[in-house]
């Protein structure tokens, strides 16, 4: 039963992701028109069977965008008439955009308490299972890293790849149900704006550090590893999130 539930709140969760995912992004479609002159503060803005063609979504979409908007004071709708620009607009939007990174910095703390709960012992027992099959997955992982790393590419992926491996490797299949819920959530930590060269040199080192744990049935240090590991992370996300916040 446990199982079942949790399977369709998963499901819901991804269908309720998804239809806000679109959502706010037919908002910053509208948003960027605005930013870039298309329409003008007191214009009125396309009618929505025209947004609507133009985005390639439901005028139902567009709707509840633009009502979306309207509730953050950077639209108005008159019955009858259309949406209006208001005349405050680039600074809401801008206000918008700050607390935006604000409520990003919250989160991304949120995230990693989460994090900070699951990994460390997620690690130490598969530190404990010592399974030469894993070690060497996770090895590959690793070296897939390193060589993206090296040559300049997006190691996400294989950060990502990584801490699932963990997860399946602990041999706990509520624990794989919780953990993918929760993947739409942890994903935002891994977006490419929160990406940079010095995070990905401190993900490396981290799971080197992991591995070797692992290698050596080493579960106190493999949770230690984990444990500082997320510690970094959070840390060089915070920064790169403040800074956009000066």
């Amino acid at each position: 039963f446990v199982l079942n539930w949790l399977g369709q709140f998963n499901r819901a969760e991804r269908r309720l992701f998804m239809d806000k995912k679109i959502g706010s992004q037919i908002q910053e479609e509208i948003i960027k028109m605005i930013k870039n002159g298309s329409v003008k503060e007191g214009q009125r803005l396309p009618a929505e069977r025209v947004l609507s063609h133009r985005f390639g979504v439901s005028r139902n979409t567009v709707r509840e965008a633009i009502r979306a908007l309207a509730e953050q004071g950077i639209v108005r709708s008159l019955r009858g008439s259309g949406s209006y620009v208001e005349s405050d607009a680039a600074q809401r939007i801008e206000n918008r955009v700050r607390a935006a990174l604000e409520g990003r910095q919250a989160r991304v703390m949120e995230i990693f308490e989460i994090r900070r709960m699951l990994e460390p012992a997620i690690a130490a027992k598969v530190a404990a299972i010592k399974d030469p099959g894993t070690i060497e997955t996770l090895s590959q992982i690793l070296n897939g890293q390193i060589r993206a790393q090296g040559n300049g590419q997006d190691g996400a992926a294989f950060d990502k790849a990584f801490h699932t491996t963990l997860v399946k490797a602990a041999g706990n299949s509520v624990l794989e149900i919780v953990y993918a819920t929760l993947g739409n959530i942890m994903a935002e930590s891994r977006i490419p704006d929160l990406q940079s060269p010095e995070r990905a040199d401190l993900s490396i080192a981290a799971h080197k550090r992991v591995l070797a744990c692992l290698g050596s049935a080493d579960a106190n240090g493999a949770s230690q590893a984990m444990a500082r590991h997320m510690d970094e992370i959070e840390t060089i996300l915070k920064q790169k999130i403040g800074e956009n916040l000066k």
